[in-house]
């Protein structure tokens, strides 16, 4: 079992009685600047330690999306951080013609406490490729962090790829958050500023055979 909190404002001062005892705490995107990395590099700015000195404090993993300035290469991300350690940043990797943002380049499951945790920034909610390759990586979770839900478009794309690909996913946006079961179903959907829900992890598989035309020749190996 794993606990996670949907915490739907940045405010990274949450009452750490609101989140005590959380496995997993969930931020939306940060939208008042991009964060540079170079600026970061310098300590000019200290958003990345900010949410390691939190997740130190809580002991807990930290996941929160934010837009990064890579020498003028615009991204979506997501940073992970676990006990005090940035593990790595995650970017959007489904980019539509005409958006600001530079794809990604890969996807990862970030080994954490709590467990194997995948990560998908912005659209990639709706790229079945992103959710199958996550599953099958081995991800107890996926963790979907979402622009702001204007329709119920997120809430039917995330049902729909947890039931398929037999992982839950877990989903933060700005004033919104919900977390879709691998039955197809939604344990909650709620624009609270803190929602703490229970995300069961367990494991189930099935054979599943596809019959398919022609046949595969074996060499023999006398």
């Amino acid at each position: 079992m794993m606990k996670i909190a949907f915490v739907t404002e940045c405010d990274y001062a949450v009452p750490h009685g609101d989140v005590e005892g959380c496995d997993v705490i969930v931020f939306p995107f940060y939208y008042k600047e991009p964060v540079s990395y170079n600026s970061e590099i310098k300590g000019s700015t200290t958003f990345f330690k900010t949410l390691t000195n939190l997740s130190k404090c809580l002991k807990t993993t930290v996941i929160a999306g934010v837009d990064t300035d890579s020498y003028g290469a615009l991204r979506h991300s997501v940073a992970v951080c676990d006990n005090g350690k940035l593990l790595g940043i995650s970017d959007m990797i489904s980019v539509r013609e005409g958006d600001s943002y530079v794809g990604g380049g890969s996807l990862r499951v970030y080994e954490t406490r709590a467990g194997k945790i995948g990560i998908i920034a912005g659209g990639d909610v709706f790229c079945s490729e992103c959710i199958r390759t996550l599953a099958q990586c081995g991800a107890d979770v996926i963790v979907s962090v979402c622009d702001p839900i204007l329709d119920n478009n997120v809430g039917i794309s995330a049902r729909a790829k947890a039931y398929e690909f037999g992982v839950p996913i877990a989903v933060c946006a700005n004033k919104n958050a919900m977390l879709a079961l691998t039955s197809g179903e939604l344990a909650f959907c709620s624009p609270k500023k803190v929602t703490v829900a229970n995300v069961r992890v367990d494991k189930e598989y099935h054979l599943v055979t596809l019959r398919r035309r022609g046949r595969k020749q074996q060499k023999n190996r006398s």
